[in-house]
């Protein structure tokens, strides 16, 4: 392969990269006064039950549940799509984004049996946060999924 060819796919690995990389252009006043509820994969979703927990990096870890499940049990067998991502444990906004860098932030959309999808586009706002409690909103969308709302979590123990 020749120099220029090589260079020519170089550049256009680098743009296809920067393409899936998202961004965002959401406010907190995009996010809807509701039970975060949406579509994921194409089929209908509302959240039910959120887990969360702080962990050893002082960052907030969030399943979204859309069954009921134990409290603390971040089910990892549960047949229905679910959404979970970690943010920083500090009241504040999270502009999605994927670029290869530290401070990315992404949620993750879970289709049984195994199929994830990588939301880059959206926000989290962490509105509220103790050693017991968390308040949270997000918007989030990537292809035939997207979730909206606010929702408080009782944190688990690590």
């Amino acid at each position: 392969m020749t120099l220029t060819k090589t260079r020519i796919l170089f550049a256009l690995l680098l743009s296809s990269l920067g393409a899936c990389g998202g961004g965002s252009s959401y406010e907190a006043s995009d996010i809807a006064d509701q039970t975060p509820r949406g579509e994921i994969d194409g089929s209908a979703w509302a959240l039910v039950t959120p887990d969360g927990r702080i962990n050893s990096d002082g960052e907030l870890d969030i399943v979204l549940y859309s069954e009921e499940v134990a409290a603390c049990g971040f089910a990892t067998s549960s047949d229905a799509p679910s959404a979970f991502f970690r943010v920083p444990a500090v009241v504040g906004e999270y502009p999605l984004k994927f670029e290869f860098a530290a401070d990315d932030q992404t949620v993750t959309f879970f289709v049984p049996p195994s199929n994830n999808i990588i939301g880059t586009q959206g926000l989290i706002v962490v509105e509220s946060v103790t050693e017991t409690q968390a308040t949270v909103a997000l918007i989030v969308e990537a292809s035939d999924s997207q979730i909206n709302g606010r929702f408080t979590v009782d944190l688990c123990a690590e």
